[in-house]
């Protein structure tokens, strides 16, 4: 699990199958007082995008389901394993935006790795 602090979480995530559902939990966490920060009615956009051409292979939302909020202060993304079939072993970009109270803020920039 990835926690928040301030600004953007940068870095390369742990590497992700193609031939298995892919589910990750970050923690969402103030850097003025180390509160956990309420995701209640956030909208929350998380994308896959191959590196090279910039298009999207996988996008997930809290308006499609695939980003959910198990409990305060955290942000939980899951795709099928159908949908992680569609990702050729490759580093791929990800990116996340959180959207809530009128502002939208950077969360996540970073790489992630897909195997077979």
């Amino acid at each position: 699990m990835t926690s928040m602090t301030s600004g953007w979480f940068v870095g390369v995530e742990a590497p992700a199958s193609n031939r298995a559902s892919f589910h990750r939990t970050w923690a969402v966490i103030s850097a003025e007082d180390d509160t956990p920060f309420d995701l209640t009615g956030a909208n929350i956009v998380f994308e896959i995008s191959d590196p090279e051409t910039g298009r999207s292979m996988l996008l997930a939302t809290t308006a499609n389901g695939k980003v959910f909020v198990p409990e305060l202060g955290r942000m939980s993304v899951f795709f099928t394993v159908d949908e992680m079939r569609g990702l050729c072993p490759q580093t791929y970009e990800i990116a996340c935006t959180i959207a809530s109270a009128g502002e939208t803020q950077p969360f996540i920039k970073g790489s992630l790795p897909v195997y077979h």
